[in-house]
């Protein structure tokens, strides 16, 4: 492990913060109504193709951890 690596997982962490913030709100405002958060996910993952790139990195990057 480089010294690179605990780098990186404390800006994944600091960024996985800040998008659990954004998710919290819209579940909380949207949690009455089954599937809507599921809705306004994967509209702005479609809304343009940098955040649908980023959509695809991330679950390539799941699926191969």
């Amino acid at each position: 492990m480089s010294s690179l690596h605990p780098v990186l997982l404390a800006f994944l962490g600091a960024a996985a913060v800040v998008s659990c913030g954004r998710w919290l709100r819209v579940a909380q405002r949207e949690h009455y109504l089954a599937g809507w958060v599921s809705r306004f996910a994967w509209r702005w993952w479609r809304r343009d193709r940098v955040n649908l790139a980023l959509l695809a990195v991330a679950a390539g990057g799941a699926a191969g951890a």
